[in-house]
């Protein structure tokens, strides 16, 4: 994950992977969004990032975007998640992910672990 501040707001883009060996397709599609993010529109990033022909989606990598307040602004091809306040999202041991993601965010940026349906 790792916080972008432009003019229009302060967001959180991260990648999730699958399986592990992806960590490095992950952090550099994770600079790339946010590199986006920094000389686009939001709203035409958001949208880019949620499009399943873009650069940002490559088979089961993709970009999310949060604002701080864990408001989903892009999570991959799902766009059903768009709007959605997962600020109460738990992991498999009941700690709110959001909390994580953004504090890692706001130290820098950095990877967040969590469990989640048998996996971390």
């Amino acid at each position: 994950v790792e916080k972008i501040e432009t003019p229009d707001g302060i967001f959180i883009v991260g990648s999730g992977y699958w399986p592990s060996e992806k960590s490095v397709s992950a952090e550099s599609l994770v600079e790339k969004a946010a590199g986006y993010l920094e000389t686009h529109d939001p709203e035409d990033s958001f949208f880019l990032f949620s499009s399943p022909s873009s650069d940002y989606v490559r088979g089961d990598l993709s970009i999310f975007v949060y604002d701080t307040a864990g408001t989903c602004l892009a999570y991959g091809v799902d766009r059903r998640r768009i709007w959605s306040n997962d600020i109460d999202m738990l992991d498999s041991k009941g700690q709110r992910i959001s909390d994580r993601i953004i504090a890692t965010a706001a130290a820098g940026g950095g990877w967040v672990d969590y469990p989640m349906n048998n996996a971390t």
